[in-house]
């Protein structure tokens, strides 16, 4: 270790750094007020935003749900010997629950 140097402790990592990488800083204070109410209406768009996405979990609960039927069309289109069940596009498609994995 080099002479002079101090280790950060969780007491001075606090106080170290640049006023805007402070926790519980926030840029408004420091803006006029018509910046700062502008700033606060973007924050609040970008809120609003991403409220209307869904969460990651439904999004690939719904893409796995749509691999998992495509992939059973393909099983129940492919010839038998590809281990299908050679069903025709028109032919009404009825599930074989013995043989479904």
């Amino acid at each position: 270790m080099a002479a002079g140097f101090e280790p950060a402790t969780a007491a001075s990592f606090g106080q170290s750094g640049s006023i805007q990488t402070r926790a519980g800083f926030d840029v408004i204070g420091l803006l006029p007020v018509h910046a700062g109410e502008r700033l606060r209406q973007l924050r609040q768009k970008s809120r609003d935003a991403h409220s209307l996405l869904p969460e990651f979990a439904d999004r690939l609960a719904a893409n796995t749900a749509r691999g998992d039927a495509e992939r059973w069309v393909q099983r129940l289109l492919a010839p038998r010997s590809e281990n299908g069940f050679n069903m025709r596009e028109d032919e009404p498609a009825s599930r074989p629950s013995a043989t479904r994995a």
